[in-house]
């Protein structure tokens, strides 16, 4: 998150209000309050927050996964039963 802040805003989703508070906490002693937003978020309602496909591009953009992970992740979700999801 740190290495976000210094390129624009930076949003800290949670569930926990303890880890939330944690957030706002180091962003005050970072001096970089002003460009962190905190915002409890239900785990339920998660799709309300984020678009579909959202926490791929993000995994890919970061380099956490590579494209080859990202479109199995895809034929995963557009699998329609056990025998597409196997091909």
């Amino acid at each position: 998150m740190a290495e976000r802040v210094v390129v624009g805003d930076v949003t800290a989703l949670d569930i926990h209000e303890k880890k939330l508070h944690l957030v706002k906490e180091n962003a005050k002693r970072m001096n970089v309050a002003n460009k962190v937003k905190i915002k409890a978020c239900d785990a339920r309602k998660v799709q309300d927050v984020f678009k579909p496909g959202e926490f791929t591009k993000r995994a890919f953009l970061n380099g956490r996964i590579d494209l080859s992970q990202a479109e199995a992740v895809i034929d995963v979700i557009n699998s329609k039963n056990d025998y597409a999801l196997k091909s």
